[in-house]
């Protein structure tokens, strides 16, 4: 493998997740690779991938369908604890991979088996496939319908749809625990389609370590924090 172009670094720049405060996971060429630094990993010097001064680079171990879905679709945002990616001409073009450490394994993993309850009650959720994708007997991710982000202007105007949306959780007595500008889209249809179930679960329930202290006070799930997070940015 030669130098990163141009193009190829700042393809790189945007595939950095973090996943502790000196590590982060890199994709390059169709292939993930661990970054450990001790320098500033918010501005890692790339110039010269996969040779990064005072870093560690090593690839990271994946099944070979999981290797080969990665180069096999394209990347199209990520997050802390997980990918999107899109596979195009398949009924669930959407991809949503978790990244290789156990806790985002764990959190997808919790996260599918939150939709498929959710489901059940026809709850405006993505529309997913009942096929998981598996990697050493876990979930390590699923398929999904296309979903679009509404401009700014457009929350505001579609606020009472939202509003309604956030109702129809709690009615099912679920509460969401992550609500956001960006955990709120809209279907092909144009319904509204709330997203990341991750800190979801069901009102009064125990809430389960791994869910950060922002997302709730106290010990069980409850709808206050949607609420007040809900209002902060419809306003």
């Amino acid at each position: 493998m030669g130098r990163a172009s141009t193009a190829e670094r700042s393809h790189i720049g945007d595939c950095l997740s973090r996943v502790r405060g000196d590590e982060c996971n890199i994709e390059y060429d169709g292939k993930l690779y661990s970054l450990t630094s001790s320098g500033d990993l918010n501005y890692p010097d790339l110039a010269n991938f996969p040779v990064v001064r005072a870093s560690e680079v090593s690839p990271v171990k994946e099944s070979p369908d999981i290797a080969s879905l990665r180069r096999s679709s394209v990347l199209v945002d990520f997050g802390s604890h997980s990918c999107i990616r899109r596979v195009d001409s398949q009924p669930y073009p959407i991809i949503k991979l978790a990244h290789p450490d156990a806790l985002s394994i764990a959190l997808l993993q919790y996260e599918y088996k939150v939709l498929d309850r959710l489901a059940l009650f026809d709850l405006p959720i993505p529309s997913f496939s009942d096929k998981p994708i598996f990697e050493s007997g876990k979930i390590r991710g699923y398929q999904m319908k296309e979903l679009y982000k509404l401009e700014h202007d457009e929350m505001r105007l579609r606020s009472e749809e939202i509003k309604r949306a956030v109702k129809q959780f709690h009615e099912a007595g679920y509460s969401h625990g992550d609500l956001s500008l960006s955990n709120v889209m809209k279907d092909d249809q144009g319904r509204i389609v709330l997203i990341d179930v991750s800190f979801s679960g069901p009102i009064g329930a125990k809430i389960p370590s791994w869910v950060p202290n922002w997302a709730y006070e106290g010990a069980t799930f409850h709808t206050a924090s949607d609420m007040k997070r809900m209002q902060s940015f419809l306003s």
